[in-house]
């Protein structure tokens, strides 16, 4: 049996390795794609990602993966998980992940993606040899600048002690570096200027304005995990503490559940999405137990007030931007200091999970909102505290998760679902959730319609049907209300939300989708003298096709429709159209990627997102409103260790003289963009 396993493993390698090596990396672009093309932001996304391929940093050991740590790759359904489960059981050990092709419910592209995830042994930490391994690390340092032209208002001449000038250059850049050894030893640090900030001088004077270093080792023996320096750190569905970033409803209709990561490095440039400090998990049988601590100050906006003891600071709210060009913006840098410290006990068994997590989170300066409606029930003070348990149970084909969470000031929530293999052929996930006027949603990403989960209430269901081989219809309905007043609703709002999209792939290097979008939302509205409440409607309709038109060149093309309708039946529409060329030979150092885009949308509210490809490390999702164009292209070489990549954008406006707001606003209605990015790699 095993020679005929080690026989199998070499014909199958022979026949998927290339496929698997060369799909992951589209793949993931792909689903990343997803997830942030309505985010309506550019930036470093490499947070998220980091928590999206959890699976592919630790390695899963196929031969002793539990159900849901086999669920929590995000990319099979339970019945899947089922028959591997059962495959172990009649005929042991897998040799090879290769294996998993005997297994009828594993088709080739599932396996594809399961290749850079899965292992069939345990990568072990080993203190003794830690001199060893931290020089044997593969190592990256990477550099990045960026410009764009013509200026913004914010660098023209203005007095020096304005408010609202820039003083710093119109440069960005970036500083990586990150060492890891088998995936149980990282190491690295990060450094950024932003445009207009100073730079080793002023308010810069140490250089750049923004630091951050981590260490973090994984797997030896009792001892899980040890992070030093900056981390990041989730449990459960996300609602009694995951810090960075978080995800909401996207084309992925399947993606509802948040995945238990625990403490993991933090490696991007968001400069207060973050812990800093030290965290350890150890592990012993069917138990883990997680402890950190995180002090650190961050951005806000403060003010003074009279109190019982005379005058005293407050703060008003929290800058998350992490620009300090401005006088204003300097006043607001690292006005708070912000201590967070928890602990998580987990127990893992073959098909359920059991967590129970407990934070305190204290300020040195009160939160104080503005006495508006809808900020009454917000946190207001000092301190906090939460404690929340979740649970994450596999039985036959369904899959149970959610977690329950209480704290201080009331801030009750709870998120609870299901994932359900009807057939081989459908997959389905229901989930709904409560989150209290009063919830913390500080340190939280649990799923939400809002951009924060607090004062709402829903219930989501997806479903992916796959009526054929290279035919997928996958969607979903959110109906939510809104318990008590928002910042665009005074009164209790409401909304439903739902997607279908038919995805066919006739072969591995075409695809085809339709995808319609429609939400209606009960929102503020000034039809009468009384700002009562009325529903807004927003359509959007896509047609996308990625085909080869040789082995080296692709093309995808987009058409997308738009259209917003207020209470007052005023329709605005709008429509976005591209061309992408991508150029790519196997074994090549030099690949190339460009956009023609056009644009014709008549109002910001039916404004329509697309994602461009960018430089290593960057993510670009403008939201396009007016009536324009632009071009992009990207260039990407590698010559042995050395990886450059260039990235030049030009965007025209036919409908306006100016570019932006406020002081970031252009004199013009052309814009010129470059990133230029060098990575070296090197032991």
């Amino acid at each position: 049996m095993k020679s005929f396993k080690f026989f199998l493993a070499f014909v199958l390698l022979s026949q998927i390795s290339f496929l698997a090596k060369a799909q992951s990396d589209d793949e993931q672009l792909k689903k990343l794609e997803k997830y942030i093309e309505n985010s309506d932001q550019s930036g470093d996304y490499n947070d998220l990602t980091d928590q999206l391929n959890f699976g592919i940093n630790k390695k899963l050991n196929l031969n002793k993966a539990t159900a849901f740590e086999l669920l929590s790759l995000n990319i099979l359904n339970p019945s899947q998980v089922r028959a591997i489960i059962m495959h172990r059981m009649e005929f042991g050990a897998f040799v090879s992940v290769l294996e998993l092709q005997t297994i009828n419910e594993i088709n080739k592209e599932t396996l594809a993606k399961l290749l850079p995830i899965l292992a069939v042994e345990d990568t072990h930490f080993n203190f003794t040899k830690l001199g060893q391994q931290l020089k044997n690390a593969q190592k990256e340092v990477t550099g990045l600048t960026s410009i764009s032209r013509p200026l913004s208002k914010g660098y023209e001449t203005l007095t020096k002690d304005s408010s609202l000038y820039y003083p710093g250059s119109p440069y960005r850049y970036q500083i990586r570096f990150r060492a890891n050894y088998n995936n149980s030893v990282q190491y690295g640090f990060n450094a950024e200027k932003d445009e207009g900030e100073d730079f080793f001088i002023r308010s810069n004077r140490k250089g750049f304005d923004y630091y951050s270093a981590h260490f973090f080792v994984s797997k030896h023996g009792i001892l899980q995990k040890v992070a030093l320096g900056d981390f990041q750190a989730s449990f459960g569905q996300g609602l009694t503490l995951s810090s960075g970033l978080g995800f909401g409803k996207s084309a992925l209709a399947m993606n509802v559940k948040r995945f238990n990561s625990g403490i993991r490095p933090y490696r991007s440039f968001n400069e207060n999405e973050f812990l800093r400090g030290a965290g350890v998990t150890y592990g012993y049988k069917n138990f883990e137990s997680t402890t950190f601590i995180s002090r650190h100050k961050i951005d806000a906006s403060t003010d003074t007030l009279n109190s019982e003891t005379g005058l005293e600071t407050i703060s008003k709210s929290f800058i998350t931007d992490g620009f300090h060009r401005t006088s204003l913006e300097i006043n607001k840098e690292k006005n708070v200091t912000k201590t967070l410290s928890g602990q998580n006990i987990t127990y893992k068994g073959k098909s359920l999970m059991l967590g129970l997590t407990g934070v305190f989170n204290a300020f040195d300066k009160p939160l104080i909102l503005d006495d508006k409606i809808y900020n009454r029930n917000y946190y207001s003070g000092k301190q906090y505290f939460k404690t929340g348990f979740n649970w994450d149970y596999y039985f036959k084909n369904i899959n149970f998760y959610g977690e329950a969470t209480t704290g201080s000031n009331h801030a009750n929530g709870y998120i609870a679902g299901a994932f359900i293999s009807l057939a081989n052929t459908i997959d389905l996930v229901i989930a709904n959730r409560y989150y209290s006027k009063t919830f913390i949603w500080y340190n939280t990403n649990a799923f939400s319609e809002n951009s924060n989960p607090n004062n709402e209430q829903g219930t989501y269901i997806g479903f992916n049907i796959k009526p054929y081989k290279n035919l997928l219809i996958s969607g979903f309905v959110d109906s939510y209300k809104l318990p008590w007043y928002s910042f665009y609703a005074d009164g209790r709002g409401k909304g439903i939300d739902y997607l279908t999209e038919l995805n066919f792939k006739p072969n591995k290097s075409s695809m085809f989708y339709v995808r319609l979008r429609t939400k209606q939302e009960l929102m503020n509205s000034n039809l009468t003298n009384y700002n009562g409440l009325n529903w807004y409607e927003k359509t959007n309709l896509r047609f996308h096709s990625e085909f080869k038109i040789s082995s080296t060149v692709s093309l995808k093309m987009r058409l997308e429709f738009s259209k917003y309708v207020t209470p007052e039946k005023i329709t605005h529409t709008g429509n976005l159209m591209y061309v992408d060329i991508i150029y790519r030979q196997f074994n090549s150092p030099f690949s190339f990627t460009s956009r023609v885009a056009f644009l014709n949308i008549n109002d910001f509210n039916a404004r329509i997102y697309a994602v461009e490809n960018d430089v290593l490390y960057s993510w670009s999702v403008p939201g396009f409103s007016g009536s324009g164009s632009k071009f992009y292209a990207l260039a990407k070489y590698k010559y042995k260790n050395i990886f450059t990549q260039c990235r030049y954008a030009y965007t025209s406006y036919y409908d306006r003289k100016t570019i932006g707001s406020g002081y970031s606003a252009v004199n013009s209605n052309n814009l010129h963009e470059i990133n230029i990015l060098i990575s070296y790699g090197f032991r």
